[in-house]
């Protein structure tokens, strides 16, 4: 196989993992992740290239900053707990976002000037598929969503001591 043909492929999967991970975590839909829309073919003048490329349609967050270029005065203890929560849950339906890094945690504000946590691009998720629930959990574990999470969290807030700040035990998120 070519690399255009394995680039295609990839791209192909990582399409079709990522809309998957929209359709599994639709309750957090508009709160916590974008709004998933649909799907389209992304049609160019381009007649050179065959491929046709498969994109999704999702909501544009306002106001959205990667966590890093957020006032780390705006992330409360309970505000960095929830991003531990979201990542929980998520696991509970069946997803592994798999890419957690600082440009795909946003942190939006309302207009009542609350701050939301999104997570965006998940087509690196990892998705249950036929697992038993002990081999799920391990799954789960081997990832470090969480991991990551908590190092995004201490490189924001600029501190080591992670469980002090949230005031509880880092395990509890694991």
């Amino acid at each position: 196989m070519g690399w255009e043909q394995f680039c295609y492929k990839r791209m192909e999967l990582d399409y079709s993992i990522e809309v998957e991970a929209y359709r599994r975590l639709q309750p957090f839909q508009g709160r916590h992740i974008p709004t998933f829309y649909g799907e389209a073919k992304l049609l160019t003048t381009d007649v050179s290239r065959a491929i046709t490329r498969r994109t999704i349609l999702i909501e544009f967050i306002p106001n959205a900053l990667p966590i890093n270029e957020v006032n780390k005065d705006i992330i409360a203890p309970t505000f960095a707990k929830s991003f531990l929560k979201l990542l929980k849950a998520f696991h509970a339906l069946g997803v592994i976002h798999n890419d957690v890094h600082e440009a795909n945690i946003l942190v939006s504000s309302s207009e009542d000037g609350e701050a939301r946590a999104f997570f965006i691009d998940f087509g690196q998720a990892c998705l249950r598929m036929g697992k038993t629930d002990a081999e799920w959990a391990l799954t789960v574990h081997q990832q470090a969503d969480t991991r990551f999470m908590l190092r995004q969290l201490q490189a924001c807030l600029g501190t080591d001591n992670l469980p002090s700040f949230i005031g509880e035990p880092l395990d509890v998120y694991a």
